[in-house]
């Protein structure tokens, strides 16, 4: 007789490869040619938000310029920009984050 619990047992097993995959989709792209400079974008303050700056993301083999944005503010947390940095593999891009 077939137990129908016994599929249950299956999903944490599966969610364990996922997650354990899941760091290789993060993986750190390196990019010969340099981004452009950082374009200056204009724009009011706005209570309880926060402006994200715009960056030069890297699609379909060229700099494409992302524009920035507002986004609720975070208490106790502020906004850190995403930059290009770079080394002898290239430049490579790092994200931005809220920070305590």
């Amino acid at each position: 007789m077939n137990n129908p619990n016994k599929g249950w047992l299956k999903i944490p097993l599966l969610a364990g490869f996922i997650l354990a995959a899941a760091p290789s989709a993060w993986a750190t792209v390196y990019v010969r040619i340099q981004p452009p400079d950082v374009r200056i974008e204009n724009h009011d303050d706005r209570n309880g938000y926060v402006w994200q700056s715009g960056y030069w993301r890297w699609h379909r083999q060229h700099h494409e310029w992302t524009a920035g944005h507002f986004a609720r503010d975070k208490r106790g947390r502020h906004w850190t920009d995403g930059r290009w940095d770079h080394n002898d593999r290239g430049y490579y891009w790092v994200g931005g984050r809220w920070e305590r």
